[in-house]
């Protein structure tokens, strides 16, 4: 009887808990449409040069170009640089073999390689802040110029 009750104090504890720690939806941002005319130009991005790692890479500012090539402004531990790639709409990335892989989605995907053996895949949502289009991913965020 006492496991019982221990266990059933338990589970309620951590159902509890669970709902306490819901994520929180970003209401700051809104879902939009886009076409692609819309996404062509330069987009300057806000992430801080503050926290820069050794094995990481800031982008400053990506261009986006009408054959679907970018020119890409990073930030990486040895300084500015500017770096050309690919970028696609609503492309589906997978990573791993082709058994066992994982798919993400993507409004945008923005491919280029920060060195010879490194090469960097961004996915990139379109979003709607103050009626102005804005690209995210993660915690960075690009405003058109």
């Amino acid at each position: 009887m006492k496991k019982l009750i221990l266990f059933t104090a338990s589970t309620i504890l951590v159902i509890i808990t669970s709902c306490m720690f819901e994520k929180k939806k970003d209401t700051e941002f809104n879902e939009t449409t886009f076409e692609k005319p819309e996404l062509l130009g330069e987009w300057i991005g806000n992430k801080s040069e503050k926290n820069l790692k050794k094995d990481k890479v800031i982008i400053k500012k990506i261009d986006l170009k009408e054959d679907m090539t970018a020119q890409i402004e990073i930030l990486d531990s040895t300084g500015h640089k500017t770096v050309n790639g690919n970028w696609k709409i609503s492309e589906e990335q997978k990573l791993g073999s082709k058994n066992n892989s994982i798919s993400f989605n993507s409004d945008i995907s923005l491919t280029f390689d920060w060195s010879k053996t490194n090469r960097q895949i961004f996915m990139l949502n379109v979003k709607e802040h103050n009626k102005a289009k804005i690209l995210t991913c993660n915690n960075v965020y690009f405003r058109k110029e």
